[in-house]
């Protein structure tokens, strides 16, 4: 399945809705902050403070000019600021960050995608990625607005239908062959691989022949192999053995245990994914409106004299 797996939709919200929201006074443009650079209700935003993590990131150097400087002031006084309300609006929810609440969540999304699961994340992955504090307050997120505001998860079956119609692409389970594989080298000569091949098609056990010819078994490649496979033998069904093939060091003898063709998977089996997914990027916006109300009552007021 392609891209189906999407643990960064929702929550973050752009980096510059301060502008929106801050009052700052004016005092003339001087190469020069006040101690405090910032107020927000009763929190005082020290320069020097700033300063010295914005330093210690790399965002700022001593090339950096006051309008950078400035720049970055209000990046990192923006940040702390929507931690604190992010923070203080799930305290009042009893809801707190942790990461059994990460855990829990990969493993709701996992239990909701059809097909192999998570893509690249195995489930043996889980807790570590559990562990990241990003996805934890993610996952916090989540279940705060799914308890105390449900109705801003709401999700239409319409708009399932709608998402799944518009990227039907990531719902495709791509074609999976099993395949035995003897090999020899290439100085052995391709008379010999098909002898082997000969065996094989008289009836001969093709794991009895396998452990004759390669008792240590095969070193190469199974990827190699499976796309030298399907240029030589394309439509080649299950049970069958392909022609001999090879590379620039062996030849190959395959055998077909398997195949399973491209498969689309249904709406019906998609939309539990699916409504996670919308509901998530729903949390998104719902947070993001929550920040936008948040400080147009109290805005974060700037004292960057002009800058």
């Amino acid at each position: 399945m392609k891209q189906m797996y999407r643990l960064g939709v929702g929550f973050w919200v752009v980096f510059f809705l301060f502008l929106s929201f801050s009052g700052e006074t004016a005092e003339g443009k001087k190469d020069v902050f006040p101690e405090i650079v910032a107020e927000f209700g009763e929190m005082k935003f020290r320069c020097d403070d700033v300063l010295s993590k914005l330093r210690a990131r790399g965002h700022i150097s001593a090339e950096s000019t006051p309008e950078e400087k400035a720049l970055w002031i209000r990046r990192e006084v923006s940040e702390q600021v929507w931690r604190f309300l992010i923070e203080k609006m799930l305290a009042e929810g009893g809801v707190t960050p942790n990461k059994s609440g990460a855990l829990a969540y990969l493993e709701r999304l996992d239990a909701a995608l059809p097909g192999e699961g998570l893509p690249g994340i195995p489930k043996s992955e889980f807790a570590s990625r559990a562990a990241d504090a990003d996805l934890q307050l993610k996952a916090a997120l989540y279940d705060y607005f799914r308890i105390r505001e449900p109705e801003a998860l709401h999700v239409s079956e319409r708009e399932i239908a709608l998402l799944y119609q518009r990227e039907r692409e990531r719902f495709l389970l791509p074609a999976q062959m099993g395949i035995g594989v003897i090999e020899l080298p290439r100085s052995a000569g391709r008379e010999k691989a098909e002898a082997v091949r000969s065996r094989l098609l008289q009836g001969e056990n093709f794991f009895r022949v396998a452990a004759e010819v390669n008792p240590d078994g095969v070193k190469s490649s199974s990827e190699e192999v499976l796309e030298l496979l399907h240029d030589v033998a394309p439509g080649i069904a299950a049970g069958n053995i392909a022609p001999v093939f090879g590379n620039d060091e062996y030849w190959f003898v395959v055998r077909v245990s398997e195949k399973t063709p491209v498969r689309v998977i249904s709406l019906e089996e998609a939309a539990p994914y699916l409504r996670e997914e919308i509901a998530a990027a729903k949390a998104g916006r719902a947070l993001e409106r929550k920040l936008r109300d948040m400080l147009a009552k109290q805005p974060i007021v700037f004292h960057l004299n002009g800058f």
